[in-house]
């Protein structure tokens, strides 16, 4: 599967719950160098500004508690690896391992 380096630079964003700040929480606790940045429901469509202004200082982007459908093919332009991982089943429809977009 993924071998993602502790030491790797990650940039995470998440949603400003309970559920999401979780999933920052544990990435923080492996990742050693990780910037934390949350949105609210709705404001999901501004992430391509921030990801765009930060994408070329980091390793790796992670996506978690949410899943930005309105914005995945503009992520094409984006030369950081980009990881989804979600838990709503409203995003069951875009799964996609391949496009690193893993709903569970």
């Amino acid at each position: 599967m993924y071998n993602f380096s502790e030491d790797l630079k990650v940039l995470s964003f998440s949603h400003s719950d309970l559920d999401g700040i979780s999933c920052q929480i544990v990435l923080s606790n492996y990742f050693k160098n990780i910037k934390c940045l949350t949105t609210n429901y709705g404001k999901e469509e501004n992430l391509l500004t921030q990801i765009e202004a930060y994408a070329d200082q980091y390793d790796l982007i992670i996506i978690t508690d949410f899943t930005p459908v309105s914005i995945l093919s503009s992520f094409k332009m984006i030369k950081t690896p980009i990881v989804i991982i979600d838990h709503h089943e409203t995003a069951i429809n875009v799964a996609n391992p391949k496009n690193n977009i893993f709903i569970n």
